[in-house]
């Protein structure tokens, strides 16, 4: 066990320390070191030998410490390193702060002495039993307090600051100015002092030069103002930061309100700037006599005059686009040269370079490339155009994913989805993938409807097609013609044309044609007519030629004609030819001018008539008069149409008398 002595030799030490602090105190400059001595023992025998020690100057509760030899001391722990001193009988001594002593890093500081309980806490080793505290701790009492004292004796003139001075006392400071301080007063204040009180006032406030916080009255505009009378711009601040200012530009004022990011370029300009902005997204302007409503990150660049943004955010007229305008939205650019056009609002839609006079009215995403071209709204509608092949004076009005290709002048889309409009003057009224070409052709509606001839026209439906000029199809579905002034009114896959062996479209015939409707009825025949029906077919020498409806029926000369009925037939070089209705019916190769009334497998030969009936009950060469019998009537009311085979001349059969006439 470690002991600290306590016997009157260690009281005689300490005399020897205090007496060594006094007289250290007497130099001008008090070193940071203290002189201590102590003695030791070990099991209650004073130790000889080489001692580790480790010292640290605490408060006297061991809580806080204020200094110990290599600094490393905290709240009255041991230091980590320790210093070897050489131990006889018990007795060693130190100067505490001595860095030349290994492992004594730290000086005293005079700022410890600033506390008014210090001790001296020692740690021992001898070596064998490992380090212990020794016991008691030692309390300094006036010597090492010289050391502060010292420093109240080292002050210079002029030394004390004001944090010495206690509060209420004197005035320390004014606005950070020091010593003599004089207040002058600036144009239209006054200084006066009452007691300490200073008071500053505007001198005539609310009636001479002075502007009075509740108004002001009898100014004269023009001699008596607010503002400067130089070239520095007026700020207005709102919590010390800008919210409004007004400059001038070589006689041009401008108005800059809203983000003190906001901003006009020097030259320019007759500006205004509502509000708005940020500091990272402000509202800028590098044109004359340009205006920005409000909104975040919008820009008027140069070459752009008269240009105007209401608001909105990150919308853009670029450079050139003089007395052009953004209504708002998001995004909308108006590219450069762009002048005299306008975009209203909505996102990211875009006037394209060199898009004079045009107008884009929102929507999402669209793009108008026309000058004097107009583009409503909608979703990613696009006009395009180019120097080469421009579409100025085009229009799409809304829908979405409509399209107006280059070289497409006078063209519209009035809506739907996917449309397509390309040439001259053409017009998609509204539908969905119809497609125009050439020039003034029309869809007016319907689905995947094609007007690819000059002046034609589709008016709805689905799958029609148009591939010649002058015509028509007024609906249906998966109608066709390739012909010029051809007309298909409506119905389902009827044809005005020629099909090539492959099937596909070929030149044949059928310019000028008709069909009214039907299903599946093909015409090949210039000024041919189809009226109606299924499968008929009016071919390619059926020049005039017509069928007014009914099923299957075909008619292949020149002026020929099937009223209806069921599979008739006019052969070629069989013109001039009828075949009223009936089923079956035939007027074979180069049969002029034969005509058949009805009934069933009748055949006329040149300039023959068959009226009707079955061809069972006809005269085959010639006509001998015989008397019908009820029963014959019967059987040919009962049978209906039956073959008749007429050759020669006129032949008139009357089937509900008694008479069979032939005339020669």
């Amino acid at each position: 066990m470690y002991r600290h002595s306590q016997d009157p030799f260690v009281r005689w030490q300490r005399i020897g320390l205090i007496l060594g602090f006094v007289c250290l105190a007497t130099f001008a400059n008090v070193p940071p070191l203290i002189n201590f001595q102590g003695r030791v023992s070990v099991n209650g025998k004073p130790f000889n030998g080489v001692g580790q020690f480790a010292f640290a100057l605490i408060n006297t509760n061991g809580s806080t410490t204020y200094w110990s030899n290599d600094g490393s001391s905290i709240s009255g722990s041991q230091p980590s390193n320790s210093i070897a001193l050489n131990v006889a009988q018990g007795l060693y001594s130190v100067v505490l702060g001595d860095s030349s002593v290994s492992n004594m890093t730290q000086v005293v500081p005079p700022t410890v002495f600033t506390n008014s309980d210090i001790a001296l806490r020692i740690w021992f080793d001898d070596g064998a039993n490992g380090f212990q505290a020794l016991s008691p701790d030692q309390r300094l009492v006036s010597v090492g307090y010289a050391m502060n004292a010292h420093e109240a004796a080292t002050v210079v003139d002029g030394g004390i600051t004001s944090s010495k001075i206690a509060n209420g006392q004197v005035v320390r400071t004014l606005n950070q100015l020091q010593d003599d301080v004089t207040l002058a007063p600036g144009k239209n204040i006054s200084i006066s002092t009452v007691g300490s009180v200073i008071t500053v006032s505007a001198v005539g406030a609310g009636s001479g030069n002075g502007w009075a916080l509740g108004g002001n009255g009898g100014f004269t505009p023009g001699l008596e103002f607010l503002g400067t009378t130089d070239t520095s711009p007026v700020e207005f601040r709102v919590n010390n930061d800008r919210v409004f200012r007004l400059e001038n530009n070589l006689g041009l004022a401008n108005v800059i309100g809203g983000s003190r990011a906001n901003s006009v370029e020097s030259p320019y300009g007759s500006a205004t700037i509502a509000g708005g902005g940020t500091l990272a997204a402000s509202n800028h302007i590098h044109a004359y006599s340009g205006a920005i409503g409000g909104g975040l990150g919008n820009g008027i660049l140069s070459g752009a005059a008269d240009g105007v943004i209401a608001g909105g955010y990150q919308n853009l007229i670029d450079v050139g686009g003089n007395d052009s305008a953004i209504g708002g939205g998001h995004g909308n650019q108006i590219q450069p040269y762009g002048n005299n056009s306008f975009i209203g609002g909505g996102y990211y839609n875009v006037l394209l370079t060199n898009t004079a006079y045009a107008v884009l009215g929102g929507g999402i995403q669209n793009t108008n490339g026309a000058s004097q071209g107009f583009l409503g709204g909608g979703y990613q509608n696009v006009i395009r155009s180019s120097p080469v092949r421009p579409s100025s004076y085009s229009a799409v009005v809304g829908g979405a994913n409509n399209t107006i290709l280059e070289g497409s002048i006078y063209s519209t889309v009035g809506g739907g989805y996917l449309n397509v409009a390309a040439g001259y003057g053409n017009t998609l009224a509204g539908g969905r993938e119809n497609f125009t070409t050439n020039q003034s052709s029309t869809v007016s509606g319907g689905f995947q409807n094609q007007a690819a001839g000059d002046f034609a026209t589709v008016s709805g439906g689905n799958n029609n097609i148009i591939r010649s000029d002058h015509s028509s199809i007024g609906g249906g579905d998966g109608n066709f013609t390739d012909h010029k002034e051809s007309v298909i009114s409506g119905g389902n896959n009827n044809f005005i044309g020629g099909l090539a062996a492959s099937g596909t479209p070929g030149p044949v015939g059928g310019d000028w044609g008709t069909i009214a409707g039907g299903y599946n009825n093909l015409l090949q025949g210039d000024y041919g007519y189809i009226g109606g029906g299924s499968r008929n077919a009016v071919g390619t020498q059926g020049l005039y030629g017509g069928i007014g409806g009914g099923s299957g029926n075909s008619e292949l000369s020149y002026f020929g004609f099937i009223g209806g009925g069921e599979l008739n037939s006019i052969a070629r070089d069989s013109d001039h030819s009828v075949i009223s209705g009936g089923w079956e019916n035939t007027i074979s190769f180069n049969s002029i001018a034969g005509a058949i009334g009805g009934g069933r497998k009748n055949s006329a030969a040149t300039f023959a008539t068959v009226s009707g009936g079955g061809g069972e009950h006809g005269q085959r060469d010639g006509c001998s008069c015989r008397r019908w019998d009820s029963e014959h009537r019967r059987r040919a009311r009962s049978v209906g149409s039956r073959r008749n085979r007429q050759y020669g001349q006129w032949v008139l059969l009357l089937r509900r008398g008694i008479l069979c006439r032939r005339e020669s």
